[in-house]
């Protein structure tokens, strides 16, 4: 094999390991940092680059375009605590009304 196979390999195996990485710190969400995101989107004395950065975060440990991954975040999603789970959808409702 040359050294410009092992090259392309090697990128491609640190490519794969990135993703996965990716996806597995996706799924390990804790309950309390998306309780600290929605606390931070709905303060209205925060900055809005925060509120947009804790915005977007929120939404990506939410939802996904791939349609696994989206099963995989809604199952997520329904096996947090009822009560985490009404305070992120209350607090989100508040900030959009607003």
């Amino acid at each position: 094999m040359h050294l410009f196979g092992v090259v392309v390999s090697l990128k491609t195996l640190i490519s794969r390991f990135y993703i996965s990485s990716y996806r597995l710190s996706c799924l390990l969400v804790k309950p309390q940092f998306l309780v600290a995101l929605v606390n931070e989107l709905a303060d209205g004395g925060k900055s809005q680059v925060a509120r947009m950065a804790a915005g977007l975060q929120l939404k990506n440990h939410l939802t996904s375009k791939e349609p696994t991954v989206r099963a995989q975040y809604q199952t997520r999603w329904l096996s947090l605590e009822e009560n985490v789970r009404l305070h992120v959808k209350g607090m989100v409702r508040t900030r959009l009304t607003k």
